[in-house]
């Protein structure tokens, strides 16, 4: 499964669970939607905190 496969399996799936995880771990500071219990699957990420929770309520995902 490549990992656009595996998003949108995360966000078509109604029990999954994010949280928003900002870190610098591309060698860049960013705002990550990390799926809980994934091993650390990003979602996506983005510069601002903002754009983390548009992106969240966009897709109807529930922050833990």
């Amino acid at each position: 499964m490549t990992t656009k496969e595996q998003a949108t399996k995360y966000i078509e799936d109604p029990k999954t669970r994010v949280y928003i995880s900002h870190s610098d771990e591309i060698g860049e500071w960013r705002y990550s939607i990390v799926v809980e219990n994934s091993g650390a699957f990003w979602l996506d990420s983005f510069k601002t905190e903002e754009e983390a929770n548009k992106f969240v309520l966009d897709n109807q995902l529930k922050l833990t």
